[in-house]
């Protein structure tokens, strides 16, 4: 019996660890895209989640503070308390690294629920709007490709780790879009109506035009977490190569 809990507490303890670390199992070499893009897609889900024990910050669900929308027409569109949904369910599309070049790629679709609290004033598409309450909004299939340029530097113990430096990323709503705002209009339903017509029949040039200020966030947010994550592995810990 005393034997039994011993055993238990040993196999407890592995899980512990294993559920509180970024284990590494089943390395790819460095330069097998289709092996670190299956590798990325199997820990999406515990990535997404964040690892407190290394500093990364929980992506899904993802929370920003804060996000203003202006263009020259007139528009201020300001989104706070702002909570993303989808990356833990992210497919992964491609992940690449060139230590030659020193350029990393990363590729990913996903489908987004966005909710926040909202504040319009001014002109949409030339008609005036206003509004302040809840928003909901939701695009299917975001394609999200990320290029990162890195360095390999050594970390304290003398080991090397790929250093993210910057990063330039493109997007393209694919699956729709679909927008709610509570309140329009002090909540006269026949201007309310118009407008949310409007607005769901151009999702995709409310994307072109209006995303950026969004995706700029939430891919500063990945960023941050991917360079946090190979700052705090080694290579060799990493990667065979």
């Amino acid at each position: 019996m005393r034997a039994f809990g011993f055993t238990l507490i040993f196999f407890i303890q592995i899980a512990l660890n294993y559920g509180s670390h970024p284990a590494i199992h089943n390395k790819c070499s460095i330069w097998d895209s289709a092996c670190l893009t299956a590798r990325a897609q199997a820990i999406t889900p515990n990535f997404t989640a964040g690892f407190h024990e290394i500093g990364t910050e929980r992506l899904d669900p993802m929370f920003v503070d804060l996000v203003n929308v202006r263009d020259e027409a007139g528009l201020k569109f300001d989104m706070k308390n702002i909570h993303i949904e989808g990356f833990k369910t992210a497919t992964i599309d491609k992940v690449s690294i060139d230590l030659h070049s020193r350029i990393m790629r990363l590729v990913f679709h996903a489908d987004l629920s966005i909710k926040s609290l909202y504040k319009a004033s001014g002109l949409l598409f030339g008609l005036p709007i206003f509004g302040h309450g809840d928003f909901a909004m939701s695009y299917g299939n975001v394609l999200t490709e990320m290029v990162m340029l890195f360095d390999v530097i050594k970390n304290k113990q003398g080991q090397n780790i790929i250093n993210l430096k910057v990063y330039k990323y493109w997007y393209d709503v694919k699956g729709g879009g679909h927008f709610h705002l509570a309140n329009l209009y002090d909540n006269d339903k026949i201007s309310s109506l118009g407008m949310h017509t409007i607005i769901n029949h151009n999702w995709k040039t409310i994307s072109e035009l209006y995303g950026r200020q969004m995706f700029d966030k939430f891919n500063d947010k990945i960023f941050n977490a991917v360079r946090t994550y190979l700052r705090s592995h080694p290579l060799e810990d990493l990667f065979l190569h």
